[in-house]
């Protein structure tokens, strides 16, 4: 289960991404709290459980996947989209397959896409859920 509706967790080791991501949400009235990485980004779920979790799958320590799994223990539900700059397309593809993510998007990414997709998961409209 959820928390917030509109509250969003952004995880990225990038502050540039963090920050633009951050703004972006912020303007359009969501909640936002941003983690630097895997461990931050699972101590704040376990604070609250967002609503979303856009969540980078390259960082050092915990990457992505790894810190995923760890919210998937106590938040099993809560949608993700994982974002990545890397060539990581087998990691990206088995995690799908495995049914561990449905979202991801490569950087770099379209803002308006990404507004997009945030939109139609977090009000339920499935008629944008394509990944890219």
């Amino acid at each position: 289960m959820t928390g917030q509706k509109n509250y969003i967790l952004i995880v990225d080791d990038n502050v540039g991404v963090r920050q633009l991501l951050f703004d972006i949400f912020c303007d359009t009235g969501y909640k936002v709290e941003m983690a630097t990485s895997g461990a931050d980004a699972i101590a704040r779920v376990h604070a609250g459980i967002p609503a979303l979790i856009l969540l980078d799958a390259k960082m050092p320590g915990l990457n992505g996947i790894d810190t995923l799994l760890e919210i998937r223990k106590f938040a099993p539900v809560v949608p993700v989209i994982i974002i990545t700059a890397y060539t990581e397309q087998e990691l990206i593809i088995n995690a799908k397959k495995s049914g561990l993510i449905k979202y991801h998007l490569s950087k770099p990414f379209d803002l308006d896409e990404l507004r997009r997709l945030v939109d139609s998961i977090l009000h339920n409209n499935n008629s944008n859920t394509a990944t890219k």
